[in-house]
């Protein structure tokens, strides 16, 4: 499986998490920097049989999404509390990313998969999170 060019998209929205299994509901406005990458996996579908086929074919059999941003660390935010539950015991959080715009974005349970903390302490880093299919269909623009 081939990984296509990864699609970036900058959210300058709404951020609302909750429990997993649910669609986020509690707004935070202590976000920044919502990135949502979607980058397509592909499989060739190049027919050797085919005459005159001189060229190789794929096609997208399905979309890898990753979801980043950053949270700045002020004390007693229930965000930077979720988190750091959802990592701690290794378990999803809902977060629907909405992009003001468009008024769509990613609704999903997520795992954090790669989070990092400020030298200072001043911000945390949520540099990876995937959308699990586990207790809801994750949904992409939606």
């Amino acid at each position: 499986m081939a990984a296509t060019g990864v699609q970036k998209i900058w959210l300058d929205g709404e951020f609302k998490f909750g429990t997993k299994g649910t669609q986020g509901g509690t707004l935070s406005n202590n976000v920044k920097d919502v990135a949502l990458s979607v980058s397509g996996k592909t499989t060739s579908t190049t027919s050797r049989n085919a005459k005159n086929h001189k060229m190789e074919t794929e096609k997208v059999i399905l979309n890898e999404v990753t979801l980043s941003f950053k949270v700045p660390n002020r004390t007693g935010d229930p965000l930077v509390a979720a988190l750091q539950a959802a990592v701690a015991a290794a378990d999803m959080i809902a977060i629907y990313a909405i992009d003001s715009a468009s008024g769509k974005g990613a609704d999903a349970d997520f795992y954090i998969i790669e989070m990092s903390e400020s030298g200072d302490a001043s911000e945390y880093s949520v540099k990876t999170s995937k959308p699990s299919d586990e207790l809801r269909d994750p949904a992409l623009f939606a």
